[in-house]
């Protein structure tokens, strides 16, 4: 069930008790107004949106059952949720990123811990794991297929990105003890942040 807010000066008020509807206005300006819509996955306790594509499609995790454990949902722009998890996924699946072509990334945790995974529009699912780690976090993918995100070993938390092809590159900012990207450009630029001797600081990655 949706409730969808729009705000505007005015603040009319209008109500569907047929269709569950509540629509406020308050608009300061005229033609600015915005549309709030409000969603929950059908018997979940909480619901978290993380991440939007162009098309108005929907992602992020959810948790039922008085369970604190993640499970992972798409909305498409007409409202639908399709859930899924990670195949032997023990401790939660939880989405972090979409593309424009539907395609999810995220993380699991399973019994050897913390893994990425890609969904592909079909519904097949990939796991991510950079060689050598420990723990592996996929955040972010743009249209291209390109997927960003971090990892840890025992030298510490670092950076990656995988291509279409599955190849994966790891980085790290310049002197960080520790560097997390969170996102990246149809064009490949990554962004995240690092931390160093002086601190946290932000980073955009050409």
């Amino acid at each position: 069930t949706s409730n969808r807010y729009r705000r505007n000066v005015c603040a009319k008020a209008a109500a569907s008790a047929s269709l569950g509807l509540l629509l406020t206005f308050l608009c300061s300006t005229p033609g600015q107004c915005l549309t709030y819509t409000v969603f929950d996955v059908a018997g979940a306790d909480s619901s978290d949106a993380y991440a939007i594509n162009a098309k108005g499609v929907v992602a992020g995790p959810y948790t039922s059952n008085g369970s604190n454990i993640p499970h992972g949902y798409i909305r498409d722009a007409l409202g639908n949720i399709t859930t899924f998890d990670v195949k032997g996924a023990t401790s939660g699946t939880s989405p972090n990123g979409i593309n424009d072509h539907g395609a999810v990334v995220g993380t699991y945790d399973d019994a050897g811990g913390s893994h990425g995974f890609l969904r592909r529009p079909s519904g097949k699912i990939v796991s991510i794991d950079v060689a050598g780690s420990s723990n592996t976090v996929a955040t972010a993918i743009n249209k291209p297929g390109s997927i960003a995100g971090y990892y840890s070993d025992g030298a510490g938390t670092h950076g990656f990105v995988r291509d279409s092809f599955g190849i994966v590159a790891s980085f790290d900012m310049p002197g960080a003890t520790s560097t997390t990207p969170y996102g990246i450009s149809q064009n490949g630029s990554i962004t995240g942040y690092f931390v160093d001797a002086k601190g946290t600081h932000g980073f955009v990655r050409d």
